[in-house]
């Protein structure tokens, strides 16, 4: 008993030495025009990325997709935000059908920390992507992207098939095992 109570208090002095740290690195994000972001020497393109799930519970997580990608950079085709918090502005949840552009850059190159701008674009903002990075790549967001992206926000829909299966299994596995009876 005195084993587990000696680990139990190393592990609450961890967590409290840690929590002060991440509590004082939530800082306020910037979002730039796309414009102003694009034409910044580091950038080497612009990823256009489009919320395909959100959960609306205070512990939820949003996944955005990526659509268009202009600078034929690699990036990641699916985000997947922390959860959703109202206190640190640095979690980027979004809402669902949100369109938001991100900046690929070597790490370190910015002035501050910078979010993903939320804006719609025009047409003349668009012509300037192309001249500067050529023509996006097109990405088409598939109904399994869809469905992926919802059990990742809601991944206790996969427990529901689980518990299904097992409680099948269980009677099954028990009606096998039944003795038989004369009469």
């Amino acid at each position: 008993m005195g084993r587990l109570a000696a680990i139990l208090t190393l592990a609450w002095l961890f967590l409290a030495g840690a929590l002060p740290a991440s509590a004082l690195s939530c800082e306020e994000m910037v979002e730039p025009p796309v414009l102003d972001a694009a034409n910044r020497p580091a950038v080497s393109g612009v990823v256009e990325r489009e919320t395909i799930a959100a959960n609306p519970l205070p512990w939820g997580r949003s996944v955005a997709a990526a659509t268009r990608v202009w600078g034929g950079v690699r990036v990641e085709r699916w985000q997947t935000t922390g959860r959703r918090s109202e206190d640190c502005p640095r979690d980027r949840y979004r809402l669902l059908g949100t369109v938001e552009y991100d900046y690929v850059a070597p790490p370190q190159t910015w002035d501050g920390p910078v979010d993903g701008t939320v804006e719609v674009l025009d047409v003349a903002v668009v012509v300037i992507l192309d001249q500067r990075y050529g023509q996006p790549a097109l990405l088409e967001v598939s109904g399994m992207d869809r469905v992926m992206a919802w059990l990742r926000v809601f991944p206790s829909l996969l427990a529901l098939p689980v518990v299904v299966f097992g409680v099948i299994g269980f009677f099954a596995r028990r009606r096998r095992r039944a003795p038989e009876y004369l009469f």
